[in-house]
């Protein structure tokens, strides 16, 4: 049949139709005409507590009923759930790879790499690609998912799966993977991201392809890798999943002028990280009050600018230790941060272990 729902609780009432929807409508409007007067006059206090969780302002009786008999044929009807996960992605660490991959008959059993983990934050490889030839079968425990040519599959960190062609014969897909830091989580901002294993192809689905596309470009060129244009074409791929994958985004999203003042006062903190900056000294560059970047910016970013700020100086700092060979006071030096014992307390808060651990678990 082909009913795909993608999202966890409440989200997954978010279903859409991906083929044959006429094979459904013989038996769905009867039944809808049958059912909804039945039912109704029974989910009428359900009514405002799903509009919260679904973050509607309002929902008909109508609309939701429709999603009720939508969830039961979902259950009895040959309907595959898209599995997702929801993370909240706070740095950028590396890209792993990314390449054209061509194959006959392929088929791998794999396990996304976890590179440690404490309590929810993690640091792990995350894999985005696009099946260009040959659609792929994705296993896991709970069932079977096709993602047909053109689409677009995303395995989270730590996610074993078994994968293989759905036909014999030559395959074809381009994929990257990249290192990340991430929080699971179930909170709503704006670096979280509910990711499905697959996104059905469409105009929306065609953006994040030429990302993919742009940096495996760039991995299979012979030009240095750069710390800084890997990191943008990430954020940029992982923009483009986000506003693929939302729906109703419209009234929570921050305006194109309050997102225009952010990407400023990010580009002149990057710009000026090897010293301290405030607030107040951004705001005045960009040409705004310091509250109203301070407010704009917790709601672009999910979180308060000096955090962003001081997320940012650390990575940058990890990135001098992994890299360069800096010391912690060396890199620290780097950033506009002089004071060892500052940098330890910083950094302990953020990733919740001392510069050491952090260096004995991920720089091996």
């Amino acid at each position: 049949m082909g009913l795909y729902a993608f999202g966890e609780s409440a989200n997954s009432l978010k279903l859409f139709c991906t083929t044959s929807f006429h094979r459904l409508s013989p038996f769905l409007f009867p039944f809808c005409g049958f059912i909804i007067p039945l039912i109704t006059p029974f989910v009428n206090k359900e009514i405002e507590y799903f509009s919260y969780s679904l973050n509607y302002t309002n929902i008909s009786k109508f609309s939701f009923t429709l999603a009720l008999i939508c969830a039961i044929i979902f259950m009895i009807g040959d309907v595959k759930m898209i599995p997702t996960v929801k993370i909240d992605i706070k740095n950028f660490v590396k890209i792993e790879y990314a390449h054209e991959h061509s194959a006959n008959d392929y088929t791998y059993t794999v396990e996304t790499e976890d590179k440690g983990s404490r309590g929810n934050f993690g640091i792990g490889v995350m894999e985005i690609g696009v099946v260009k030839q040959n659609p792929l079968i994705f296993k896991d425990k709970k069932g079977e998912y096709i993602a047909e040519e053109k689409d677009i599959f995303i395995i989270p960190p730590k996610y074993r799966y078994e994968v293989s062609t759905l036909n014999k014969g030559a395959h074809r897909h381009f994929t990257t993977e990249a290192v990340i830091e991430f929080d699971r989580t179930e909170k709503n901002t704006n670096t979280a991201l509910t990711l499905p294993l697959i996104i059905k192809a469409g105009k929306k689905s065609e953006k994040i392809e030429e990302d993919i596309k742009r940096i495996v470009s760039k991995s299979s060129s012979l030009h240095e890798s750069n710390y800084f244009e890997d990191c943008s074409d990430y954020m940029r791929l992982l923009s483009h999943i986000k506003k693929a994958t939302e729906i109703n985004t419209e009234e929570s999203d921050p305006s194109p002028s309050s997102v225009l003042y952010c990407i400023s006062a990010e580009k002149y903190a990057l710009d000026n990280i090897s010293r301290h900056m405030s607030v107040e000294e951004i705001a005045n560059h960009i040409g705004i009050s310091k509250n109203y970047l301070t407010n704009i910016f917790s709601e672009y970013k999910g979180m308060p600018i000096t955090e962003y700020i001081n997320r940012m100086k650390l990575n940058h700092m990890i990135e001098l230790m992994r890299r360069f060979g800096y010391s912690a006071t060396e890199a620290g030096e780097y950033i506009g941060i002089d004071n060892v014992n500052y940098i330890s307390r910083m950094f302990k808060k953020y990733y919740g272990m001392t510069i050491r651990e952090y260096k004995q678990i991920y720089f091996g």
